[in-house]
């Protein structure tokens, strides 16, 4: 039964350990299309999601505390995607590796990693009437399904697997 887990785990870590390598391949070799490709999608969900719901709910006095060269870095778009996409690749690949070994924090991870790519690379409600709302909202539905079987990971009872020798030497 362990050796079944042990199994199903590394098959399930297999999409994101792969695709952290695959994002960290891209930018070893120079290549910025991934990167070029999330920041409008991240402009776009500034807009639409932080600058109308979160924003206008943040204290004046609250805001005037962050310090300018941090302020500066939040509104520099190209550092924020670079260093989200730096993130995510972190938290795919430790949290994969992890997770393979049983840990509740490796699903923890991949579970931060899942809530902020996928509101943000899987806008299907904004298209509408285009050839790519379907793939989205497959991606998005595989995203959540995930997310899913993470969260009854997490609040699965854990059972601890212990091999004894059932023949006593003496």
């Amino acid at each position: 039964m362990a050796l079944l887990a042990f199994l199903g785990r590394c098959m399930f870590a297999t999409i994101f350990v792969l695709s952290a390598f695959s994002m960290y391949d891209e930018v070893s070799t120079g290549k910025t299309t991934t990167v070029d490709y999330i920041e409008p999608k991240l402009i776009n969900f500034r807009e639409k999601v932080i600058d109308t719901y979160v924003t206008p709910y943040i204290p004046a006095e609250v805001a005037k505390q962050v310090p300018p060269p941090v302020m500066a870095t939040l509104e520099d778009t190209t550092k924020v995607t670079t260093y989200l996409f730096y993130a995510a690749i972190g938290l795919q690949f430790l949290g994969g590796l992890l997770f393979v070994l049983g840990s509740k924090f490796g699903a923890l991870l991949l579970m931060t990693a899942l809530v902020g790519i996928t509101p943000i690379m899987h806008n299907f409600w904004d298209l509408k009437d285009t050839a790519e709302f379907g793939q989205e909202l497959i991606q998005f539905l595989k995203n959540l399904a995930l997310y899913g079987a993470l969260l009854t990971y997490m609040f699965s009872a854990t059972k601890t697997v212990v091999i004894t020798d059932s023949k006593k030497k003496n």
